[in-house]
Parts: structure tokens; C-alpha cells; sequence
């Protein structure tokens, strides 16, 4: 894996090992790569490295503050050319006009993972309108669990946030490209929280967030290399389970870890314009193959909408 970032001291608190760093210009680039590095440093100096462990990912583009998203520069990135490297992994520190699903607003703070990633499979793949959310959803459950003190603490709240204790740790993000049936293109975005909490106000949605620091007795079992590390591991091979045809398989860890199954919610509708609207309310009965929500007492399931679990 090649490593590219303008801040070798930020770099290095996500890189095991030792390494070697070289200055570069902007020309000195693969053609391939050079074009979404433009576009994610505000200056034409890098320093570069490769790590041999990680030969999976081919690149890691680091970047202490990003003025816009780093997800949007991705998918815009990958609409305006067509040869970019898969598996292509995008680290910001911090960064202005962060988003969540469906555009909402997501604070950025140094000590936390604000990673997207680009892959490119060419293949038919099983579900993949949601398949590439639950692979980054279950990659971070599983991240998280290996933790010590964290095993099996974490949940899912549909349809993309982590929780601890009722508390969110974690929101995912997917976007697919298709030509027919084969998909061409996948940006995954995971901001997860690790050792800062953002400032954010609560809502029926999110009544409180939080970070895994708070959660562990040892706050040095959290540290950032560790867990970003697990974490692409992860993502690397659930996104050879993805390949493989065995979605169900993620499918069943995204159920079990689910805390909503049998719990009272409200849907509502997003708030475009105007106050929202409630879609639905019941008790869940399940979450079906493409995540849609059966509530008791309504025939057609759910499948879109903000969810607020009741007490």
C-alpha cells in the first residue's frame, strides 16, 4: 500500500511499523492517482511511503483537514475519470462539510476515523443497493468488538448508525454505480468516533453521542492505529464475503446486532422542507433482505425514513 499525505506526524498515528517517508511533487505521481490527490491536498508537496503488509489496499491518502467532504471529492472524483485505482482508502483527521446519510450534518474532530474508500469490483453483487452499507456497518461492529472491554457492547440502529449504551459511536455511508447488472464502482464512508466527542445537539434520532474511549477501562486499547487498522482488515474481508456471494452472512450479524428488532419506534419522514411527517408506529418485527422494516400493524414494510425508538 502506497501511502500519500501532506502531515507525515498525522500519517504516522494511523501506520504500524516503521517507515521510510519521500518527498514528492504532484507531477511525480501515477497518472492514476494523481487527479483525486489534487483535488484532497491544498498544497502540490507530499511525502510518500509504501507498507508491504497491506498489500490488499493500494492506496492511503491521509489528510489532517479537508475544507469539503472527502466522500463527495471520491464519488465526484471517480464520475470525472474512469481509471482511478480500487481499494483507493481516503483519511481525513478533521474537515469542513462533512455529511451523513442522506446529507445531514456530521462534525468532524481530530482523534476520531473519518475514512472513505474506493472499490471498483466489476462484478454482480447480491443486494448491493444495501450490501456496501451493511459491509461497512458490519466491519465496524466487528472492529469494535475486538476491543478489549467492547465485545458485543455495540449495536445497530437502523438503518446506519453504531451505538454503545444507547449512544452513537458510529454513522456509515455507501454510493454504487452500475452498468447493468455489474457493479462498477462502491464508496464506502465510516466516521467513526474514537477518542473525541462532537458537539452535537440532541434529537429524537440521536439522543447522544459518544466515543469509544469513554467505554474502555484502558483508554490506550483504543488508540487510533489499532482500530483503523482492525478496521481495514475487516472491511477487506467482508468485502470478500460480499464478492463471494455470501450477503447473508453479513446479512445475519447486521439482524442479530440489530436494537431494534422487537422495540417500539416512530418513522418519520426526512425533513426537506418543512417539519417532518410520521411514516410509521409500531413495534419492529424484522428487518427484511434489502432492510426494509416490518412494524406491527402495517402491511407494507418501511423502507426509507428517520427511526426514534421509544422508551
Amino acid at each position: 500500500m502506497i501511502v500519500i499525505t501532506d502531515n507525515i506526524k498525522f500519517a504516522g498515528q494511523y501506520i504500524e511499523g516503521q517507515v521510510t517517508w519521500k518527498r514528492v511533487e504532484l507531477s511525480d505521481l501515477n497518472d492514476n492517482i494523481r487527479l483525486l490527490v489534487s483535488r484532497m491536498f491544498q498544497n502540490k508537496t507530499f511525502y510518500t511511503t509504501e507498507i508491504l503488509r497491506h498489500l490488499t489496499w493500494r492506496y492511503l491518502i491521509a489528510v489532517e483537514y479537508i475544507p469539503e467532504s472527502q466522500y463527495d471529492i471520491l464519488i465526484n472524483t471517480v464520475h470525472d475519470y474512469s481509471d482511478l485505482p480500487g481499494r483507493t482508502l481516503c483519511l481525513a483527521g478533521s474537515g469542513d462539510k462533512f455529511h451523513g446519510y442522506k446529507n445531514r450534518e456530521w462534525i468532524s474532530k481530530l482523534g476520531n476515523i473519518h475514512l472513505s474508500i474506493y472499490l471498483s469490483p466489476h462484478l454482480e453483487v447480491q443486494h448491493f443497493g444495501v450490501g456496501f452499507l451493511i459491509l461497512s456497518a458490519v466491519s465496524v461492529l466487528q472492529t469494535i468488538d475486538s476491543i478489549k472491554d467492547l465485545k458485543d457492547k455495540a449495536s445497530l440502529k437502523w438503518v446506519n448508525d453504531i451505538l454503545i449504551d444507547n449512544a452513537k459511536v458510529c454513522g456509515v455511508l455507501a454510493h454504487t454505480q452500475v452498468q447493468g447488472s455489474v457493479v462498477t464502482d462502491a464508496m464506502l464512508g465510516i466516521g467513526l468516533n474514537v477518542d473525541a466527542v462532537p458537539n452535537i445537539d440532541p434529537t429524537p434520532f440521536v439522543p447522544k453521542v459518544s466515543c469509544l474511549s469513554n467505554f474502555a477501562d484502558n483508554k490506550n486499547d483504543c488508540e487510533l492505529r489499532t482500530v483503523f487498522n482492525r478496521l481495514i482488515n475487516r472491511i477487506e474481508k467482508n468485502y470478500g464475503l460480499l464478492l463471494g456471494e455470501k450477503y447473508n452472512e453479513l446479512l445475519k450479524i447486521y439482524k442479530d446486532r440489530s436494537c431494534i428488532i422487537g422495540k417500539n419506534v416512530r418513522i418519520w419522514s426526512d425533513a426537506h422542507a418543512g417539519s417532518s411527517e410520521l411514516i410509521a408506529e409500531g413495534k419492529v418485527l424484522n428487518i427484511g433482505n434489502d432492510l426494509e422494516l416490518y412494524i406491527e400493524g402495517h402491511k407494507s414494510p418501511v423502507i426509507t425514513g428517520r427511526l426514534e425508538l421509544i422508551n
